[in-house]
């Protein structure tokens, strides 16, 4: 069920980079141009923009698959099989298309070319867009592009901006590599064992959601935090924030540390050519540990039993109405919640 409010729409910064020269395109167009053109309608380009004090980022691609049993051979047949089927069976024409590169990462090197590319020397103002002219085109031309940016986003407060080993990096280089139709940006944030985002929290997000990104993702505090919807200040409109979706695996024998939350929504394209967001939902998760079980259940197919059997919610009177009520009071009643 979609939750009843207006779709929320991703708008890009209005001040994206003009390349001082273009680059020349690659001999047959940019990737997946053909099969783009074959689609006959525009694809959704997207930028998952990993950003801030992430030392690791791990991308899990999850696919229900059966561990190793003793049926293995018959299983290893059944798979042989289910390989030639796939082989001839007709193939889908249409597609998402994907390309990763590696650290976004500012060193005092860089800072000095952003900084002489800029209007002014020395007035805090930095273009970063002349990095990145010569791949724009062949990047553009996929429907997710990813990087890690590396270095810490963050405004000058009278700190500085600094390479190694002090980072602080200028908004501008985020939104250099932002020329997307939608950003996603994940921060690595906030006050551990608290179920409320810190001042600081806030206000990175915030200022992600004004540079642009449509959607952005935090995790640290090892809880659940709050979601919530955030309005641009300039009025493009507005980026969805989760704040804390928790530990999603880590042993913790502490009830607030195994409670975590995966968030599913749908980017759609409206008829504007806007990339918007629709159909959020929180998918309420429980760590489950019994003897020498550890595994992860979605809450709406964990029973009260299964619950109290929970070694890491043994401190609990009723935990199978402790994982829904918890969720339920720090995620508030503006998202769907599947639990």
């Amino acid at each position: 069920m979609s939750p009843s409010r207006p779709d929320h729409h991703g708008r890009k910064d209005s001040r994206s980079c003009q390349p001082h020269a273009r680059a020349a395109t690659p001999r047959g167009g940019t990737p997946r141009a053909n099969q783009n053109a074959r689609r006959g309608r525009p694809q959704p380009k997207v930028l998952l923009a990993i950003a801030l004090v992430a030392a690791l980022v791990v991308v899990l691609a999850l696919a229900v698959r059966g561990c190793a049993t003793d049926n293995a051979s018959g299983q290893a047949k059944a798979d042989a099989q289910q390989a030639m089927d796939d082989q001839v069976a007709p193939q889908p024409m249409d597609g998402v298309s994907f390309c990763a590169v590696g650290d976004n990462l500012a060193n005092e090197n860089a800072l000095a070319y952003a900084d002489s590319w800029s209007d002014t020397t020395g007035d805090l103002t930095y273009d970063f867009c002349p990095l990145y002219n010569h791949v724009r085109d062949a990047i553009s031309g996929y429907d997710i592009a990813f990087t890690n940016q590396e270095t810490t986003l963050g405004v000058y407060q009278g700190h500085g901006y600094a390479g190694y080993p002090s980072y602080n990096t200028p908004d501008s280089m985020a939104q250099a590599v932002s020329d997307a139709d939608f950003v996603v940006v994940y921060l690595h944030m906030g006050t551990e064992y608290t179920n409320t985002p810190n001042e600081q929290q806030v206000e990175a997000v915030q200022a992600r959601a004004d540079a642009g990104a449509g959607l952005v993702l935090c995790s640290h505090a090892h809880v659940i935090q709050s979601m919530a919807w955030l309005q641009r200040s300039d009025g493009s409109g507005s980026t969805l924030v989760a704040y804390g979706l928790g530990d999603f695996v880590s042993g913790y024998h502490k009830p607030d540390c195994v409670l975590s939350g995966m968030l599913s929504c749908d980017f759609v394209r409206g008829e504007d050519g806007i990339v918007g967001i629709q159909n959020v939902a929180w998918h309420t998760l429980i760590e489950h540990a019994e003897g020498d079980v550890d595994t992860v259940y979605l809450a709406r197919d964990y029973t009260n039993d299964m619950a109290s059997a929970n070694e890491l919610l043994a401190d609990l009177d009723n935990p199978g109405e402790w994982i829904r009520s918890k969720t339920s009071e720090v995620i508030g009643s503006e998202f769907q919640v599947d639990q």
